[in-house]
């Protein structure tokens, strides 16, 4: 059996939902940016070389956040398949909504907890 420390168990719990959080935030303020970039050279003139250019970057940008997203929630998954062999496993630590009934739950793991996608 695995032992944590109460203490952290909830510290951890607090930090990736506010990680979550975070990083949700910054790529809707970059979508947001993205969509105000393009508009505001759509008209301009500039060269569809360019053009392509910046869109292409801001697609690069969306990616690398969808993905730093994907591999945190891999994370948070893994986190909870090792809470669920703990001693602290029985021990539901308050999340806040909706991850209280995702994380620290009892139970068999699950197949999406240990499939990494």
């Amino acid at each position: 059996m695995i032992n944590l420390d109460k203490a952290a168990v909830v510290v951890v719990a607090a930090e990736a939902t506010n990680a979550v959080e975070t990083l949700t935030s910054a790529y809707v303020a970059h979508l947001r940016f993205s969509a105000e970039a393009i508009e505001g050279i759509r008209k301009s003139g500039l060269p569809i070389s360019q053009s392509r250019r910046l869109i292409g970057q801001l697609l690069s940008a969306q990616t690398a956040a969808a993905d730093w997203l994907k591999h945190t929630e891999a994370a948070i998954s893994t986190l909870q398949a090792i809470h669920k062999h703990s001693n602290q496993a029985e021990v539901d630590i308050g999340c806040a909504a909706p991850w209280s009934n995702q994380f620290f739950t009892t139970g068999e793991i699950s197949e999406f907890e240990t499939h990494y996608q």
